[in-house]
């Protein structure tokens, strides 16, 4: 038999978890107030965090307060594990952002699971804090320019803050160079030493090079040197070494993280991993630099 008690713990928690989204949706901030307790942590991502009701509603604010960002959220089916005056959930959400009038034309969806914490207080359940993890990332960010953290203000109209380029061209190229080479600034490159290369198959016939039929681009870090170089490599010479299509690739850097859509294209021959390394060996530095989300908005698509 079920504990009544249980049964009603359990549903004030899904009321409190569905109130949430539809006041965010709502942009009634005042009302999130009931939500977070005083001294709740909300990990955003697993590098940014922010700590107190206070700062974490202002960083929502800021982010999302603006009517020219449209936002719906989906709640999947859950079930809180309750131990006592706390509980746990993982809710899994999909949320839409979609730009409006200045911000026209962009948007940002995440399917993410946000592991979240609560606690029974005199006054009914409240979230301690959530841990927001995206599994599929659909659009760009690039739709919050001047709204997130230390990020440049937006410009005029259609807001190119970043200057785009095509994609796997020689310019580009050298874009990523910069990105990685300023994100890997100061970072302990001691011991790492490895080469990932990325081969695109039916690229347009501008970009190739007299006598090829694909272009590409490897990255070397060895001895402390970082190089990121617009060629090819064998496969035999790299930890990594990935072959795609050039309009495929295209789609699935707009889509990346979607192994659904890397698991077909594996399976119509249009995506292949080729190399010898052990790519669990990957120094940390390396997989905490996002090179997709950073060339992602910088890419003329």
């Amino acid at each position: 038999m079920t504990d009544p008690d249980s049964a009603s713990d359990r549903s004030a928690i899904i009321d409190l978890v569905n109130g949430y989204v539809d006041t965010i949706d709502a942009k009634d901030w005042d009302r999130l107030d009931h939500f977070f307790t005083e001294d709740a942590t909300v990990w955003w991502n697993s590098e940014s965090c922010t700590t107190g009701r206070a700062p974490i509603l202002e960083r929502m604010r800021q982010m999302l307060g603006t009517n020219d960002i449209v936002t719906y959220h989906h709640v999947a089916s859950f079930t809180p594990a309750i131990s006592g005056d706390t509980a746990k959930a993982s809710v899994r959400i999909r949320a839409m952002h979609n730009g409006v009038g200045s911000r026209a034309g962009r948007f940002w969806e995440s399917l993410a699971v946000q592991t979240t914490e609560f606690v029974k207080t005199s006054g009914g359940w409240q979230c301690s804090g959530f841990a927001w993890r995206v599994v599929v990332g659909l659009g760009s960010m690039n739709l919050f320019e001047g709204l997130r953290p230390g990020s440049p203000p937006p410009t005029h109209g259609w807001p190119e803050v970043y200057e785009k380029r095509e994609f796997a061209s020689p310019e580009w190229v050298d874009m990523l160079r910069g990105l990685i080479v300023g994100g890997l600034a100061g970072k302990d490159l001691s011991g790492a030493d490895f080469t990932l290369c990325e081969e695109y198959t039916n690229p347009p016939d501008h970009l190739r090079r007299p006598g090829s039929e694909s272009v590409g681009f490897h990255i070397r870090i060895k001895d402390g040197q970082v190089q990121v170089i617009n060629e090819v490599v064998d496969a035999a010479v790299t930890t990594k070494k990935l072959i795609c299509d050039y309009e495929w690739a295209k789609r699935y850097a707009m889509r990346y993280p979607d192994p659904t859509l890397r698991d077909q294209l594996m399976a119509d021959a249009l995506m292949r991993v080729e190399g010898e390394g052990d790519m669990s060996k990957l120094p940390d530095f390396w997989l905490r630099l996002d090179t997709t989300s950073l060339i992602r908005p910088r890419t003329a698509w």
